[in-house]
């Protein structure tokens, strides 16, 4: 069966017209108001007349999207001509083309505006005072650790009580040896 309805379908076949005769003629059985039997040369010019129906709406619709300066073929441009062009009004029904009406009433997110030189500036600094600060808090840790160090050293020479037990005698050794106030 389903061979058959491939052969009827490519033996229905009109020269210049691509919508499909086959399909054409089961939209016209699907018509609840209408006959069931037509003609095959019936169907055929309904199909012609379908395509030139298209081709005459899709090129309506499409200068709607040139004379908005776009590219793209948007429903909205569908909805204006069908809306603006008297010939389609038949078409401005519910359920055939969707409101976008709710859609142009949306506000459209808009991506963040490229940074300014000024901030582009001021994120440099602040990347700048960031570095400083890790390279101060590194050379901070570094003289603390050479100097605890040295006074670990100290305290294994000397042998003291307090330094060798490693009480806060050492750590304050150290913090004098970084301001320079330790005596030799």
């Amino acid at each position: 069966e389903k061979e058959e309805a491939v052969e009827e379908a490519a033996e229905e076949t009109i020269p210049g017209v691509t919508i499909p005769v086959a399909r054409v003629k089961r939209m016209m059985r699907n018509n609840p108001d209408k006959k069931k039997n037509f003609s095959k040369e019936a169907v055929q010019a309904v199909a012609a007349g379908m395509e030139l129906f298209l081709a005459d709406f899709a090129k309506n619709v499409y200068q709607f999207t040139v004379d908005k300066k776009r590219k793209t073929l948007a429903i909205a441009d569908v909805a204006e001509c069908v809306r603006l062009v008297p010939r389609f009004e038949f078409l401005d029904g519910p359920g055939i083309i969707p409101d976008v009406s709710e859609r142009q009433k949306k506000p459209r997110v808009q991506a963040a505006p490229a940074p300014s030189v000024a901030h582009a500036n001021e994120i440099q600094r602040s990347l700048a005072a960031a570095q400083a600060q890790a390279a101060a808090e590194a050379a901070a840790a570094e003289a603390a650790a050479q100097a605890q160090a040295q006074a670990q050293a100290q305290a294994a020479a000397g042998g003291g009580g307090d330094a060798a037990a490693g009480g806060e005698a050492p750590a304050q050794a150290g913090e004098g040896d970084a301001d320079g106030d330790q005596e030799a």
